[in-house]
C-alpha cells in the first residue's frame, strides 16, 4: 500500500477511509466526499462560536433546533436528531489520553479506561485513514466532540512538536489545520504498535537528559557573570536568621512539615518534591548551567562559617535548594525580558501561575508518554531515546512562560558590578568586552616555550637551576 506524505500545503486534504456498513451506524454512501474548509485553523478550543438553528434529521426528515460549533463544521455535514442518534460506541481505548493538556502529571492507560473525548485531550492517529502496516502514526489534540456530527465526530488538530523524515529524508511537520475523523475509525485502532511506526517530537535542548552532565552544552555565557554578581547577595540571604524572603521561608516551612531540623540529612525525595512544588525542578540543561555557581556558592559558605557549627553555615543542602532556585529565577527573567532582581517576586508569580509551564511543551511531553503507552517499547527512556529529537539551540534553559505582562517588584533587590547597577543584558556588554580584552592581553604577553636543539638546551639549563 502506497502511503500518503503529507506537505504543508493547508489544502491538502487526507483520503477517506472507506468503511463498510455496519448497523446501527449510518454511513455515508461512497459518492459523498468530505470536503474540510481551507480556512479553518487550529484554534483554542476554548474559543468556539456556537450557533442555534433548525436542522432536518437526515434519518427521520423531521426538524429539530440544535447549536452547533461553527468553526468545526465541514460543507457536507450531516445532521441527526437524538431520537435516530446511534449509541455509543463503547468507550475504552488507550488510544486517547484522559488527561488535560495542562496536567501531564500522570499519563498512564489500560484498555478499560474511560474515553472522555473532552477538547484538549490527546490521542494517536493513522497519518492517513486508510492505514496500514507501514503508515505512520501521529499525536493529535481533540479540538471539539460532537456526536450529532455523523461519522466526524472527532475534530482534531496534530501536535505542533511532530516530525518525521520523508522519502527524500526531508524533515516534514503536520499541517496546521483542523480535520475530522470517525468514532469508528478509532474503534477500530490495534491493540498496540510497533516502535517504528511513530513519528518523533520536538523538544528543547535543555529537556535532554544528557544535557546535565555534557561537557559540550554551552548555554549562554552571561549567565556564568550574572551568577557571579547574584553570589554575595545570595550569601547574605541565607546568612539571615530571621530572612523573610519568600524563597526561604518557603524552604524552612518545607522542612519543619517533614519533620526534621534545617541540619538534618538530605530527605532527597521530600527535597525534589519541594522544588517540584513550587515550579522550580531544574531541567537538566538548567542544572548544568548553574553547576559551578552552586559549587562556588556552597564553598562561600564554608570558608565564611569556618569554626562556627550552627544550623545556618553547615547546613549545606540548604543553600543548594536556596541557590538553585534563585539562579534559575536569574535565567527566567533574562528569557522573559525582565529586570534581574533577587527579591523572589518571580518566585511569588510561578507560584501563583502568572508564569507557567510553555503549553507546547506540556503537550509535546505527554504526546510523546501517549504514544509510548499504545507502543510495544517496554521501557519509556527507551522509547523516548528514539523518538524525542532535542534542538540544537541551547538558549533556553528554563521552559516556563508569562500568561500576561508582568509588572515590575514594588521591593527589588538589584544586582551590581562595582557599585554599577546592571538590569539587564545589555548593562553587561561592556564589563564581558573589557573582560575578552584582558585576556587576550594576557595571552599575547606570554612567551612561546622554545623547541628543538635550543628548547632542548634551554629545558636541561632550567632543570639545573631547579637543582641547586
Amino acid at each position: 500500500m502506497e502511503d500518503v506524505i503529507m506537505d504543508d500545503n493547508p489544502d491538502y486534504q487526507f483520503p477517506e477511509q472507506p468503511e463498510a456498513p455496519s448497523p446501527p451506524y449510518k454511513l455515508r454512501s461512497q459518492s459523498e466526499t468530505k470536503v474540510d474548509d481551507p480556512e479553518q485553523e487550529a484554534p483554542d478550543f476554548l474559543l468556539q462560536k456556537f450557533e442555534q438553528g433548525d436542522k432536518v434529521c437526515r434519518e427521520c426528515h423531521d426538524t429539530f433546533t440544535l447549536s452547533w460549533p461553527t468553526r468545526f463544521t465541514p460543507a457536507n455535514l450531516q445532521f441527526i436528531c437524538t431520537r435516530c442518534l446511534p449509541p455509543e460506541l463503547p468507550a475504552s481505548s488507550p488510544y486517547i489520553s484522559n488527561e488535560s493538556r495542562c496536567d501531564p502529571v500522570s499519563l498512564a492507560f489500560s484498555i478499560t479506561d474511560p474515553i472522555r473525548r473532552a477538547p484538549g485531550s490527546l490521542i494517536v492517529l493513522p497519518q492517513t485513514t486508510d492505514w496500514g502496516d507501514e503508515t505512520l502514526w501521529l499525536p493529535a489534540t481533540i479540538v471539539d466532540y460532537n456526536r450529532n456530527r455523523l461519522n466526524q465526530e472527532l475534530a482534531l488538530a496534530w501536535c505542533d512538536r511532530a516530525v518525521w523524515l520523508d522519502r527524500s529524508l526531508a524533515e516534514k511537520q503536520p499541517p496546521k489545520r483542523v480535520f475530522f475523523r470517525a468514532d469508528s475509525h478509532v474503534a477500530s485502532f490495534p491493540v498496540d504498535l510497533e516502535s517504528q511506526s511513530f513519528c518523533r517530537i520536538r523538544l528543547p535542548r535543555t529537556l535532554d537528559p544528557s544535557a546535565e552532565h555534557d561537557p559540550n552544552f554551552l548555554p549562554d555565557p552571561i549567565y556564568d557573570l550574572v551568577f557571579e554578581m547574584a553570589l554575595p547577595r545570595i550569601v547574605s540571604l541565607l546568612n539571615d536568621r530571621d530572612s523573610l524572603h519568600p524563597v526561604v521561608q518557603s524552604f524552612h516551612e518545607h522542612r519543619r512539615a517533614i519533620g526534621g531540623p534545617l541540619t538534618a540529612v538530605r530527605d532527597a525525595a521530600a527535597d525534589d518534591r519541594w522544588l517540584t512544588a513550587v515550579g522550580f525542578q531544574p531541567e537538566p540543561g538548567m542544572a548544568n548551567a548553574m553547576q559551578r555557581a552552586l559549587g562556588a556558592l556552597i564553598a562561600k559558605r564554608n570558608a565564611e562559617g569556618a569554626g562556627r557549627l550552627d544550623e545556618w553555615t553547615q547546613y549545606s543542602q540548604r543553600s543548594y535548594l536556596v541557590g538553585s532556585v534563585l539562579f534559575q529565577t536569574l535565567v527566567l527573567q533574562h528569557q522573559l525580558g525582565m529586570v534581574w532582581d533577587l527579591s523572589g517576586d518571580i518566585f511569588c508569580r510561578v507560584g501563583s501561575r502568572e508564569i507557567t509551564l510553555d503549553p507546547a511543551i506540556v503537550e509535546a511531553q505527554a504526546a510523546l508518554k501517549l504514544m509510548w503507552s499504545v507502543s510495544d517499547t517496554t521501557l519509556d527512556s527507551q522509547f523516548r531515546a528514539v523518538h524525542a529529537q532535542y534542538d540544537h539551540d541551547q538558549a533556553q534553559l528554563k521552559v516556563l512562560l508569562a500568561t500576561k505582562p508582568l509588572p515590575g517588584p514594588t521591593d527589588p533587590i538589584m544586582l551590581s558590578y562595582n557599585g554599577r547597577p546592571i538590569r539587564t543584558h545589555k548593562d553587561l556588554q561592556p564589563i564581558l568586552e573589557a573582560r575578552a580584552a584582558a585576556q587576550a592581553n594576557r595571552g599575547a604577553h606570554i612567551r612561546p616555550t622554545p623547541t628543538g636543539k635550543y628548547g632542548d638546551r634551554v629545558a636541561a639549563e632550567q632543570d639545573v637551576s631547579r637543582d641547586l
